[in-house]
C-alpha cells in the first residue's frame, strides 16, 4: 500500500524537521511526502531541499502556496491535484506532530483489515507530552483511503469542508465517516502532538494567526452549521444555501 503523507506548514521549519525525522524513521517505508508551504513561504522550500540533500533521501515534494490557503486549503489542494496518481491512502499530519516508529505500519495494517477496498478512515491516538493520560480526539490526524476520497468527486475532491479555515473540518469528516461506519480508531497507532495549549514552549507567531480571528470565525461557522445539522459529505451545502432552500 503506497501512502502519500501531506503536511501543511507555514514558517515552522524546526517543527517540520521533527515531523519529517519521525516519518523517515518509520518501520513502514512505502510512502511519499508532500509539504505545502503556505503564504509564499519560500524558506520552507529551501529547508526541504537542504533536508533532503543532507540525508541523501528521495526529494520531498514541497510546493509553495503563493496565496494563504491555510491547512484546509492545502489538504484539499493535494486531493484535487493528485487524485489520479498511484497512491492508495493519504496520511494527513499537522507539522507539530511526531509519529511513533511503528504507527504508520499499524495504521496501514488496520486499513487492510477493516477497509480492504480503501473505503474508510483510520484514526491515530494522539498523545500529549506533558499529560501522560490525556489523549486528543482520534480524528485530528488520519489515514484516509482513496476509495473514500472518491466520494468527494462532485465537489472537486474537497475532502475538508471548505467553509472553514483551520478548525472543525476534521470533526465533520469524522461525523460523516462514522455515519457510514467507515471510521476506525487504531488505538495502537500513536503519535505525539506538541500542542501549544499544553506545551507553552511550542507557541510561536503562527498561533496568533490561527487562534485569533480564524478561530472565532470557524467557531461561529461550526455553531451555525451544527444548528442546521449540516455535515460535509452528507451534503455540500453552505449555511447560505441551506437558508435559501428553507425560506
Amino acid at each position: 500500500m503506497k501512502i502519500a503523507v501531506v503536511i501543511p506548514t507555514f514558517e515552522r521549519t524546526k517543527k517540520l524537521g521533527r515531523c519529517l525525522d519521525a516519518l523517515y524513521n518509520s518501520s513502514y517505508k512505502n510512502f511519499e511526502v508532500f509539504v505545502y508551504a503556505d503564504g509564499d513561504d519560500v524558506s520552507t522550500l529551501v529547508y526541504c531541499l537542504v533536508y533532503d540533500f543532507s540525508r541523501g533521501i528521495k526529494p520531498t515534494n514541497c510546493e509553495v502556496n503563493h496565496k494563504q490557503i491555510s491547512v484546509i486549503g492545502s489538504w484539499n489542494k493535494f486531493f484535487k491535484e493528485h487524485i489520479n496518481e498511484s497512491w492508495d491512502a493519504v496520511l494527513w499530519l499537522c507539522d507539530d506532530t511526531k509519529i511513533y516508529p511503528n504507527a504508520l505500519e499499524l495504521a496501514v495494517n488496520s486499513m487492510k483489515e477493516h477497509f480492504p477496498n480503501l473505503d474508510g478512515i483510520i484514526g491515530f491516538t494522539q498523545t500529549c507530552p506533558t499529560k501522560k493520560k490525556f489523549v486528543y480526539k482520534p480524528y485530528g490526524q488520519i489515514l484516509i483511503g482513496k476509495k473514500f476520497v472518491e466520494r468527494f468527486k462532485d465537489v472537486n475532491y474537497q475532502v475538508c469542508c471548505p467553509f472553514y479555515t483551520f478548525f472543525w473540518q476534521d470533526y465533520e469528516l469524522w461525523q460523516y465517516a462514522t455515519s457510514l461506519n467507515k471510521f476506525y480508531h487504531c488505538e495502537e497507532a500513536k503519535l505525539i502532538h506538541y500542542h501549544p495549549g499544553y506545551l507553552i514552549i511550542e507557541k510561536d507567531k503562527t498561533h496568533e494567526i490561527v487562534r485569533g480571528d480564524s478561530l472565532k470565525k470557524d467557531k461561529i461557522i461550526h455553531k451555525e452549521r451544527e444548528k442546521r445539522n449540516l455535515i460535509w459529505g452528507k451534503s455540500w451545502e453552505s449555511i447560505e444555501d441551506y437558508d435559501k432552500k428553507t425560506r
